[in-house]
């Protein structure tokens, strides 16, 4: 069993800085400002599940968790 992680890398689309981030266990964060250059992005809602998915080093808690359950049934 995968360890559910908290903390994500998230990178800028305008200035790609990277920065860490605590992400939320039960909720999903559909924008974001960069630390560095003040950007506020967002993501598509019929495409991406949230913040992280798109813009960071792993999926959100939530995907994971799901991720977790389908590798338990198979």
């Amino acid at each position: 069993m995968e360890e559910i992680k908290l903390y994500a890398i998230l990178e800028c689309p305008s200035c790609h800085s990277r920065y860490k981030r605590e992400m939320p266990k039960k909720s999903k964060d559909l924008s974001s400002h960069c630390v560095f250059c003040g950007e506020v992005y967002s993501v598509n809602h019929e495409e991406d599940c949230c913040i992280y998915c798109k813009h960071s080093n792993t999926k959100c808690p939530e995907k994971m968790k799901l991720n977790e359950r389908i590798n338990e049934n198979t």
